[in-house]
């Protein structure tokens, strides 16, 4: 998984397609999560071997502020 403050990249098995609503945890180092909704912005097909089905980009739609500043310092420290 790739992450940045906009959003996030990660694979999946099940194709979502552009534009749909998804509700994700994060897990944190810390061992806390944090749970946000995201949109998915595109959707790639991997290549057979890959290990998953899809890459899909998705930028973050809601996100509580104590969650996002958690998840910046966990991308500042990283």
């Amino acid at each position: 998984m790739d992450v940045s403050l906009g959003g996030l990249r990660i694979y999946a098995d099940d194709a979502p397609k552009t534009g749909d609503r998804l509700e994700l945890e994060l897990f944190l180092p810390d061992q806390t999560e944090v749970i946000c909704t995201v949109e998915v912005v595109w959707v790639d097909d991997l290549p057979e071997g890959s290990p998953a089905r899809y890459d899909v980009g998705a930028k973050f739609v809601t996100i509580a502020t104590g969650d996002r500043e958690r998840l910046q310092a966990v991308l500042e420290a990283g």
